[in-house]
């Protein structure tokens, strides 16, 4: 009798440890998850300040200001900057609208990713080079981003038609016959 009272004492002192191995084990992935949140945020917040800095440190300032002043008069490097420079935007947006549907976000109305989205349309693609690269580019674009863009382009677009498709598409041509 005094073996088994003893065996099932042992068998709830294991039984204990394996229950607070187990709620170890849940406490750390917790904590790594939580890391591994944090650090999402930390990298789409640094997304932005590299863009900031990209804008005032390098020559996209220049020709972002070329492409809303004189769009025609870009050449193919400097479109295909200004198209990288779109895209780094553009996915950041992506990234955000991702960390907010994980409750990620700035958890602050002020905030509100859609009032940014739509903001961004004014700042960096309200004129005829954003807009013909928009159009050129939507389809890879989140669904949130383009129905808020959509509404914004139904405005009358500013200026003359930049036609950023015909022009990538005549500099490619024009590569491949000197090749």
């Amino acid at each position: 009798m005094k073996s088994s009272v003893l065996a099932e004492r042992l068998q709830l002192f294991a039984s204990l440890g394996v229950l607070v191995g187990l709620l170890l084990v849940a406490y750390e992935i917790r904590q790594t998850n939580v890391l591994a949140e944090a650090e999402a945020v930390l990298a789409m917040q640094s997304g932005w300040e590299l863009i900031s800095i990209s804008e005032y440190e390098t020559d996209i300032g220049e020709l972002r200001a070329k492409s809303i002043n004189d769009p025609e008069s870009l050449t193919e490097p400097e479109v295909f900057k200004l198209n990288g420079w779109l895209t780094a935007i553009t996915t950041q947006f992506d990234r955000r609208l991702e960390l907010d549907e994980r409750g990620l976000g700035y958890g602050n109305a002020e905030f509100d990713v859609a009032r940014e989205i739509e903001g961004a349309f004014d700042y960096y693609l309200n004129n005829q080079f954003g807009r013909a690269w928009y159009i050129e580019n939507r389809g890879w674009i989140d669904p949130v981003i383009t129905d808020i863009w959509d509404e914004k382009m139904k405005d009358d677009a500013p200026g003359s038609e930049f036609n950023y498709a015909k022009r990538l598409k005549d500099q490619i041509r024009q590569q491949s016959r000197g090749n």
